[in-house]
């Protein structure tokens, strides 16, 4: 693979919100990327950045560009050798293709197939995941070759006041600190101004893809009834005291 620099990214909503800024990443040659965090932290959001920056600036053709996004109902119950077999067909014969796999995790032996395409084929390979299994201590074990790996965070309290000013109003910053510390820093919770069913909707969405598709699955656990009980007792205690204005620490 050649080497590939891509400068000063920035995101920028149609109402002026600089979502991402400056974000700068070098490639070099026989690298790949990988990014991980937790759902809904903007991985795929910066995916689509560099995609977009590809083609308006390194004249990438879109025929070459193949991203994929594996949370998707289409590659349910994929295999790894489904998915080397989707990948390796999109592939362009007559070129450098750039892969975009978006939550690799969701297949059983993903690391298989990014470690084939990589050493097998002309492909620069963009790979974000979601599971603890995707952390930066532990990706070392399953990848061969170079690779650049970053962790993408959710919003900072900062962050989440300069974006909640473009969305909805803004309210006493002990309020805002409370509402930040009970929903997190996902932006999706900061959209509008949802109702308190429409948040925990949001919630525990993220908690089923935390708990059950990374730690349950990774640890074996098998009374997952428990879990289920404590989680839905502590929301609706979330609930509660969410409607009182108090923090609550679980």
């Amino acid at each position: 693979m050649a080497s590939v620099t891509l400068k000063n990214l920035n995101k920028i909503y149609p109402n002026g919100f600089v979502s991402v800024k400056d974000l700068s990443l070098h490639i070099a040659d026989g690298e790949f990327v990988t990014f991980y965090g937790p759902s809904g932290c903007g991985k795929s959001t910066v995916l689509k950045m560099i995609m977009e920056k590809l083609q308006q600036e390194h004249g990438v053709p879109s025929e070459r560009i193949v991203s994929m996004r594996f949370d998707s109902m289409d590659y349910e119950d994929m295999t790894a050798k489904d998915m080397f077999k989707a990948v390796k067909e999109k592939l362009n014969p007559t070129g450098r293709t750039y892969l975009f796999l978006d939550e690799v995790q969701e297949i059983e032996g993903w690391e298989k197939v990014v470690n084939s395409l990589a050493t097998d084929y002309d492909v620069d390979l963009y790979v974000t995941g979601s599971n603890s299994r995707m952390m930066s201590s532990e990706i070392a074990t399953y990848l061969t070759g170079r690779y650049v790996s970053f962790r993408i965070y959710t919003l900072s309290f900062q962050e989440y006041l300069e974006f909640k000013k473009q969305y909805t109003q803004v309210k006493d910053i002990h309020a805002e600190l409370a509402d930040y510390i009970r929903l997190g820093g996902f932006p999706a919770t900061h959209l509008r101004e949802y109702s308190q069913d429409e948040v925990y909707t949001i919630v525990r969405d993220i908690y089923n893809s935390t708990i059950f598709s990374d730690i349950v699955k990774r640890n074996q656990i098998r009374k997952i009834d428990s879990w289920n009980g404590w989680f839905g007792t502590h929301l609706r205690m979330w609930e509660i005291h969410s409607q009182q204005n108090q923090f609550l620490i679980i």
